[in-house]
């Protein structure tokens, strides 16, 4: 691709071949967004600079922890293969002035523009809305934030990232078992991931619409917004009268057994997740139990604590292997 003139990637495969999106992007929310428009065809172009590099370098891999590596130390994080599949990259200062007019020149033959900057440091960019909609009127501009664009919104000016929104809405709070604190999500950040799922259909919406209208759009997307949206059906639920939800530790709430149970060893364990009633009669000859009074997803639902502990004798004298 020759940046300089704006030429377009050539690859015709994907229903967004042809697209053109520019990333400017930390982290996870806005490139796993970026990323699932790739693998879908369009040319995703991201910026990152060498004073302020993606934050998802400092997480390079152990294997190459040492003097040296130390020069590759960055370029080996996970979580750049990751959230980079699929896309082009340039290396840009965007506070110079030079560098700048190559992002504008970029920007004014592309379709979207994605970052999950703060307004504040892309207004410093002389990245704007504004900024980018005077070099090409119909970009459809994709800003995700911890709690949206605008000034006057509450919590606006605090900072934000995915594992401080799952507790902020109460996701966390479902987590966990019932007579513990709340276990949170630990492993990964779902409002992250649902951030971005959020943005890919928001984009998708804004080029349809420019294509009907010849119209760009101003997309903001509150990463706290798309969190809540998880609680959707608890937040119905409450509108209905329903009971509030609890913490249920492995559990689902429409099969049993479904649980984690003790084996042989220092902190090992086994899971155990039943389907249907075929399944739980070949688990019941397996373990020895009798399944009079087990029979149904009804009375197994109604009697978990008892199931719960015939599975843990039979597995907690064997080990999870077994």
């Amino acid at each position: 691709m020759n940046e300089a003139d704006g030429e377009r990637g050539t690859s015709e495969d994907g229903l967004l071949a042809g697209v053109r999106i520019v990333e400017l992007s930390i982290a996870i929310a806005a490139p796993s967004a970026g990323r699932f428009l790739a693998y879908h065809g369009a040319e995703v172009i991201k910026i990152e600079a060498r004073s302020n590099p993606d934050v998802a370098r400092l997480f390079g891999s152990a294997w190459a922890r040492g003097d040296e590596l130390a020069d590759v130390f960055s370029d080996t994080s996970p979580y750049l293969p990751e959230m980079s599949a699929g896309k082009r990259s340039i290396g840009l200062e965007l506070k110079d002035p030079d560098a700048l007019e190559v992002a504008y020149r970029l920007l004014a033959s592309s379709d979207v523009f994605l970052s999950n900057y703060t307004p504040s440091a892309l207004a410093g960019l002389s990245m704007s809305y504004s900024d980018v909609a005077r070099v090409q009127p119909d970009i459809v501009y994709a800003g995700v934030t911890g709690f949206g664009a605008d000034a006057d919104a509450p919590y606006f000016p605090f900072r934000a990232f995915g594992p401080n929104q799952a507790p902020l809405v109460g996701l966390d709070e479902l987590t966990g078992y019932p007579d513990q604190e709340p276990a949170g999500v630990a492993t990964f950040a779902p409002p992250d991931y649902v951030g971005g799922l959020h943005t890919v259909l928001a984009i998708l919406t804004a080029l349809e619409q420019r294509d009907r209208t010849g119209r760009g759009s101003f997309l903001d997307i509150s990463q706290m917004e798309t969190t809540i949206a998880l609680l959707g059906p608890h937040l119905i639920g409450a509108g209905l009268g329903l009971p509030e939800p609890r913490r249920n530790g492995n559990r689902l709430p429409w099969t049993a057994p479904c649980g984690v149970y003790p084996s042989l060893g220092n902190d090992a364990w086994v899971a155990v997740s039943i389907d249907d009633d075929a399944m739980f009669g070949d688990l019941a000859v397996v373990i020895g139990l009798d399944d009079s009074g087990y029979r149904t997803t009804s009375e197994r639902l109604a009697r978990h604590d008892e199931l719960d502990r015939a599975i843990a004798a039979w597995t907690s004298v064997r080990s999870a292997a077994e």
